[in-house]
């Protein structure tokens, strides 16, 4: 809600209609005031925020298995795998110019990600893994990498870094570009992982500047799989909701818009 306007619309049981914010009804003297005088409801607001957005000639492959929650911005060079969610107000985005993290900060034989970044019109993409899930405020961009179900928390930021299977990024955590994150691994909630710096696997790290901890005990590794199992079903949950309607105004009010021929409210 709070990257677009925010628009009022007038409901009722029998449908949706645009308002002009007039107080009662208006005399019918165009098709938009017509079709307002048809409904008496109350008023609440929508917005016209995309969350699927191209960048250019970059646009977004998103699974039609997956759910991007209506207030988060999935833009440019990035693909979105099957059961992936991505939750209200997160980011992900990949411009035309992003560049892969550079090789020098991540070993050969590093098993960070299952998945590689592939090139596009000469730019890396952003991939996210199946099963995986990007929390409430996240931040992902660049050249990044995610893999099958890791946990983004909830206002985390990554940027052009890897981050392998199974693994866990803690709450307004920070990945620094070229950084790496092993599989099975957790990175503790605020820790900053510096540029170039590798979390091996099944380690877990945090402080700042992050460092290791300890490693990770077999009920956190347990964890990583049911938790963004976990996830996914409460995405379903909330899909369901916004196919129906129930929970998007926006869809509804569109609709209108488009029948009526109008441009803007």
């Amino acid at each position: 809600m709070k990257r677009s306007a925010l628009r009022l619309v007038r409901y009722s049981s029998t449908g949706v209609t645009p308002s002009l914010g007039a107080s009662g009804p208006a005399a019918p003297s165009s098709p938009l005031q017509a079709l307002r005088s048809l409904f008496r409801g109350f008023y609440e607001p929508y917005s016209s925020h995309r969350s699927i957005l191209r960048l250019g000639s970059a646009a977004p492959s998103v699974s039609a298995e997956s759910y991007i929650a209506e207030s988060a911005l999935v833009a440019g060079h990035v693909q979105i795998a099957d059961r992936v969610s991505v939750w209200p107000d997160a980011i992900v985005r990949s411009e035309p110019s992003s560049t892969a993290s550079s090789s020098s900060s991540s070993p050969s034989n590093s098993s960070a990600a299952s998945s590689t970044s592939a090139a596009v019109d000469g730019a890396s993409v952003l991939h996210v893994g199946y099963g995986s899930n990007v929390q409430d405020g996240a931040i992902v961009t660049g050249a990044t990498v995610i893999g099958s179900f890791v946990t983004i928390g909830h206002g985390a930021q990554l940027h052009s870094t890897k981050v392998g299977d199974e693994s866990l990024i803690g709450m307004g955590a920070v990945l620094m570009p070229g950084s790496v994150v092993e599989p099975r691994s957790i990175v503790a909630a605020g820790a900053v992982v510096g540029a170039g710096v590798v979390v091996k696997e099944g380690e877990v790290w945090g402080g700042v500047p992050a460092r290791r901890l300890r490693a990770t005990k077999e009920t956190e590794q347990e964890y990583f799989m049911k938790s963004a199992e976990e996830y996914w079903k409460l995405a379903i949950k909330h899909r369901e909701n916004t196919d129906a309607g129930e929970a998007s105004l926006w869809k509804q009010a569109q609709t209108i818009r488009k029948e009526l021929g109008i441009q803007d409210l």
